[in-house]
């Protein structure tokens, strides 16, 4: 923690520390302290920008997000040649933006892990210097580690996510961790995807497989997310 920040200041910092990048809204919805709502949010967002903490970014021509400065990432130990680097590539900023939606936006609150969290509760699942999708839910009657996988397309190949999805279960169907987990319904995993009509068929797809992949799953479909695959026009 860094002394010289007030504690809400430290609060929106660890939480764009977790997802790389946050928006009004979602830091709100997140329940991040002191963003007791979207009007507060934004205006403590852009105090930040404006001390040189915080960057305001576009996603699209019609979405913003707040990320963390240079020297912000500095002072937080944050500066790696991944996190400097992301925004180069409109694929990493979507896959991003898809897991802070899922986490931030949605029916539920879920928490990416970071990455000395997944080391220390789960080392058989950490990679190091490898980026990750884990995340953890309280949804239900035991909390659930969860993985992640984010669809990069709109119409295309659903039959590709369905083949990812499923390398996916077997991966970690071979993992004992996992498996001693799943004991516990304690693992599930999610595909999230642009479209509700691909989630139908993904979701119909991978639950044919249910008696060799025996792993909780669900689609979710997070329209929003089609802008960013394909931007919409001015």
């Amino acid at each position: 923690m860094n002394p010289t920040r007030h504690p809400i200041e430290q609060a929106i910092i660890e939480h764009i520390v977790r997802y790389s990048m946050t928006t009004a809204e979602a830091s709100h919805r997140a329940g991040v302290r002191g963003m007791t709502d979207a009007a507060v949010a934004e205006s403590r967002l852009r105090a930040l920008q404006r001390r040189g903490e915080l960057c305001c970014l576009p996603l699209t021509t019609r979405m913003q997000c707040f990320v963390l400065s240079a020297n912000a990432r500095t002072t937080t130990g944050e500066l790696t040649a991944s996190k400097s680097q992301w925004l180069d590539s409109p694929r990493a900023r979507m896959e991003r933006y898809a897991f802070l939606a899922f986490a931030c936006l949605g029916s539920a609150i879920r928490t990416k892990l970071l990455h000395a969290e997944l080391r220390e509760r789960f080392a058989d699942l950490f990679r190091p210097q490898t980026a990750h999708h884990y995340y953890v839910t309280n949804e239900f009657a035991v909390a659930r580690l969860g993985f992640l996988r984010i669809d990069s397309s709109t119409h295309g190949r659903w039959d590709r996510i369905v083949a990812k999805a499923c390398d996916d279960m077997r991966r970690h169907l071979s993992i004992p961790l996992v498996r001693t987990l799943l004991d516990s319904d304690a693992f599930e995993l999610t595909v999230l995807t642009a479209l509700p009509a691909k989630a139908e068929r993904i979701a119909e797809a991978i639950g044919t497989k249910r008696e060799a992949l025996p792993i909780p799953y669900r689609v979710i479909a997070v329209p929003e997310l089609i802008n960013l695959i394909r931007p919409a026009p001015d």
